[in-house]
């Protein structure tokens, strides 16, 4: 059925055979990734070029407690291709993320309680606390 806000056309069933490619090839994908991040520490500009720095770094990720209810629970080792960041003001920056397929970003930002290591807030500094308040995926590569 159309709307005046979406219409599909051309819509069918998949065969197993174009799930399959499709699912394969998201596992080798990137996506580059640009967030709004709170810190409740002060960030200063060389804290933020050790961010900048960052490259290939692998990470450790159990499954997140947001959707621990339908995966399984797990560690999974995921990778930050590329890092930047910029400062908004001391306490405030703009994160732009390049990882591989399947990192949860909001959980890396934030730690999920130690679910995540490193996280954001680990590069930053010893007990520095991040949260995520805007994420955009900018492009998928």
């Amino acid at each position: 059925k159309s709307s005046p806000v979406v219409q599909v056309s051309q819509l069918r069933l998949c065969s197993m055979a174009e799930y399959t490619a499709v699912s394969e090839s998201a596992e080798t994908h990137q996506k580059h990734y640009r967030c709004v991040v709170s810190v409740n520490c002060d960030v200063s500009e060389a804290d933020v070029q050790k961010l900048s720095l960052v490259e290939n770094l692998k990470i450790q990720q159990w499954t997140p407690i947001r959707v621990l209810h339908r995966r399984t629970l797990m560690c999974r080792e995921r990778v930050v291709i590329r890092l930047s960041a910029k400062r908004i003001n001391a306490r405030a920056l703009i994160v732009d993320i390049v990882t591989g397929a399947g990192m949860y970003v909001k959980e890396f930002v934030h730690g999920d309680l130690g679910r995540t290591s490193p996280s954001l807030g680990d590069l930053l500094a010893t007990g520095a606390l991040t949260d995520i308040l805007q994420l955009d995926v900018v492009d998928v590569i």
